[in-house]
């Protein structure tokens, strides 16, 4: 895959938890401008790895000033089911005060500040009051499209069967619905979102499956290009694909083998009304603390092993960048480092990232990515510090695919999707996600986008452009129709 040269690293950090963080872009002024590893959904963590699909010649020369995006956007909301749904805009507007949480008012068509919902209570938020109208209604088997007043950073279009509440503490910050809590009234709704920056130097939209599965979305985004116009679509996952990953999940639950039986079943979330409304992932399971789970302990053996195993020979990461921990300029298999799991402190240690190590990881690590040994921290532009970076990524992929102990397990990326989640002790959310992802894109855990060089069907739900005209999002039926 040819790299553009001209094509400027674009990164985000989106939605950690459940308020609103911004997202930081930076764009050229190439049009259509696919991404496949810069923005990942809610806890999901930029990968270091930095490549790009060549978007083609740019319509402009440099002698021409580079235009800016469209103020604005055309969002299309198309809904394939048998019933009506809502759809709810939001996210962050550029005002003199800096970047202020705004949502999408239905009435008047314009962006109705947070802050003025007037939450006194610094601990609980306030719910945005009906007066403030914010659904975008739409009847089954039918389309509407909305006109965006202005830019929108770090945005999401949240999509449900039903109603979803926001939220708003005193400083304006946005309390997002959760799909984890059950008091809330969203909890018993089916609902998804697409997430999307949209500023001056153009958008990116995003697909993500890290958090839970529920309605079947799919985006399309359209923009300008020399000589027309440019399309380019992320199908998401197949229609009635919530209900078979639950079924697949039910299946795993009632196997008796040797490891006993785990209740992956528990992953499937029902209604007050026992409909199924989502399928989360085994990390939010872990958030919700149920008692007596058997997943907490999940990976414990298979941790043991891979511990052992590496105590007693090299495990090689392939960094898949340069001597300077930075990306290829152009694909290939880049720098290696070596790792061992030291006998006396058990931690595991890579001459490429001298002063850093990893200790063995607990279950909850695995599932998130994000704790224990697979916290990043500051990356300060020393080689030591982002080759620490590529290696959270690679480490933490390997054990969530269960590929460590393979037969070529020691080198890893190594393999292809093929032999991802074979062993009995993998993440098999993960597994039932890519089963029925359309195209293979989208992320069903944090890092889904490591891979070895030359396999791209992981790739991430991105598409970008610097000249948008419209998103397209598809609302699929599912098998309850």
């Amino acid at each position: 895959m040819r790299v553009s040269s001209a094509i400027k690293t674009a990164t985000a950090a989106l939605f950690l938890g459940q308020t609103v963080q911004s997202l930081a872009v930076s764009t050229t002024r190439e049009v259509a401008v696919q991404r496949d590893e810069i923005l990942k959904g809610p806890h999901i963590h930029l990968e270091s790895r930095d490549k790009r699909a060549d978007p083609g010649p740019s319509p402009y020369n440099d002698s021409q000033p580079i235009p800016q995006a469209n103020r604005h956007l055309q969002i299309e909301i198309q809904n394939l089911r048998n019933r009506s749904i809502n759809a709810y805009i939001g996210g962050g507007m550029k005002t003199v005060n800096g970047t202020e949480q705004v949502m999408l008012r239905t009435d008047t068509g314009q962006y109705f500040l947070l802050k003025n919902v007037g939450a006194n209570d610094p601990n609980v938020p306030t719910p945005v009051p009906s007066t403030v109208p914010l659904n975008i209604s739409i009847p089954a088997n039918a389309t509407k499209n909305v006109t965006l007043p202005d830019y929108l950073l770090h945005g999401r279009v949240w999509i449900a069967e039903g109603h979803l509440e926001f939220r708003v503490y005193p400083n304006g910050a946005f309390s997002e619905p959760s799909g984890a809590n059950p008091s809330l009234m969203e909890y018993n709704v089916k609902w998804g979102f697409v997430e999307l920056n949209h500023d001056a130097g153009g958008i990116i939209i995003n697909l993500s499956f890290v958090d839970w599965v529920s309605l079947s979305l799919g985006m399309t985004l359209t923009s300008l290009a020399s000589g027309g116009t440019n399309t380019a679509s992320v199908r998401g996952l197949e229609p009635g694909a919530m209900e078979k990953i639950c079924d697949g999940l039910n299946k795993q639950a009632n196997l008796n083998d040797a490891l006993g039986q785990h209740d992956w079943d528990k992953l499937c979330i029902y209604s007050k009304e026992n409909t199924l409304v989502r399928v989360i992932s085994p990390n939010i399971d872990a958030s919700m603390h149920r008692v007596n789970s058997t997943l907490v302990d999940y990976y414990k053996d298979y941790v043991d092993k891979a511990w052992q195993e590496y105590t007693e020979r090299d495990l090689t990461l392939n960094l898949q960048g340069d001597a300077d921990g930075l990306p290829l300029l152009t694909p290939g298999d880049g720098i290696a480092t070596v790792c061992r799991v030291n006998n006396g402190t058990r931690a595991l240690t890579c001459d490429k990232a001298p002063g850093h190590s990893y200790a063995k990881p607990t279950t909850s690590d695995i599932w998130g990515c994000n704790s224990g040994p697979f916290v990043v921290g500051a990356i300060n532009g020393s080689s030591n510090s982002l080759m620490h970076s590529r290696i959270i990524p690679r480490l933490c992929a390997a054990f969530t695919r269960s590929t460590l102990l393979l037969s070529n397990g020691s080198v890893q990326p190594f393999y292809n999707e093929s032999q991802y989640y074979t062993n009995d002790v993998t993440n098999h959310y993960s597994r039932l996600v890519h089963k029925y992802l359309d195209q293979g894109k989208g992320y069903a855990f944090s890092y889904d986008d490591v891979n070895p060089e030359g396999i791209e069907h992981n790739a991430a739900g991105v598409l970008a452009a610097t000249l948008p005209t419209k998103v397209h999002i598809e609302v699929k039926g599912d098998t309850g129709n």
